[in-house]
């Protein structure tokens, strides 16, 4: 067993000094028929095999092919709205906002109609025009809190509010504008 071990060995040795020493380009009688290149020895083929090149032809597409077969993607054209319907809510969202607002600690400050600590509700739908943009100012107020919008005494933040059901109260509040 030690035998064969040191034979395994010395044959391993020597194969590994003849593919180091065999930088100059020299091959044996065996190698005759093996293409050196970069330390890698690798078997030449026979004139009866066929070469990857007789086979097949291998061809990249350009950039503009690669460009042609993209698929085009095609958006729709954007909605414009023209009035603020579709922002205002439907009359079944105003109503539950006006159910969302009767049951929150809004009313503990606001009125519909008069002013007690904070505006009244429609004092809030004259300043504000419905659109997208004071919806989402005014849901991110109710949320988050604020001062100084209408006098020095701070709103309290309602941060467990769903953004859907501050939604939905703003749509209330605005739709009182007159």
């Amino acid at each position: 067993m030690k035998k064969t071990i040191l034979t395994l060995g010395a044959a391993i040795i020597l194969m590994g000094s003849y593919c180091t020493s065999n930088k100059t380009g020299a091959q044996s009688a065996d190698t005759s028929s093996m293409a050196k290149v970069d330390n890698v020895v690798t078997a030449a083929p026979s004139a009866n095999e066929p070469t990857i090149a007789d086979t097949q032809k291998v061809t990249l597409p350009s950039t503009a092919e690669q460009k042609a077969t993209k698929p085009v993607v095609k958006l729709p054209p954007p909605v414009i709205v023209k009035d603020n319907a579709a922002i205002a809510g439907t009359p079944a969202q105003i109503a539950l906002g006006g159910k969302l607002l009767a049951k929150s600690d809004c009313l503990a400050c606001h009125n519909e109609q008069t002013k007690i600590v904070g505006p009244a509700y429609i004092a809030v739908a004259a300043k504000y025009a419905i659109n997208l943009a004071n919806i989402n100012y005014l849901v991110g107020k109710i949320i988050s809190g604020g001062s100084g919008v209408w006098g020095d005494i701070p709103m309290s933040p309602h941060p467990t509010l769903a953004k859907t059901d501050a939604k939905l109260m703003v749509q209330y509040i605005l739709s009182l504008k007159k």
